[in-house]
């Protein structure tokens, strides 16, 4: 069995690419210049816990992925907030509507 070894940085690269944006765009997004990112995508440099976090919270990114190449790129999407709390309205209200015909 025959392993291909991709860097991080190469994953940055084809996180940045699938998310069609650019060293500059995605850098800024991180507070970082073109430059500095441009570096971590090259393996230069390596992005800190702070960045790293960043990266995966405000683009549903895979930590396991983008650290170790393990899993998907993108993790599972999450139910949105304003989806709970409707859902949780809606079963409030259903309730309120047994107790008052006493059901």
């Amino acid at each position: 069995m025959e392993y291909i070894l991709v860097t991080q940085g190469e994953r940055l690269k084809q996180l940045r690419n699938s998310l069609n944006l650019t060293q500059t765009e995605l850098g800024s997004k991180l507070n970082m210049s073109k430059q500095y990112f441009s570096k971590a995508e090259t393996n230069t440099i390596v992005l800190n816990n702070k960045q790293l976090v960043a990266l995966c919270v405000d683009y549903n990114v895979n930590i396991s992925w983008l650290l170790c190449g393990k899993g998907t790129m993108f993790n599972e999407p999450k139910e949105q907030p304003k989806e709970e709390e409707m859902k949780k309205w809606f079963n409030d209200m259903i309730r309120e509507e047994f107790k008052k015909r006493g059901l």
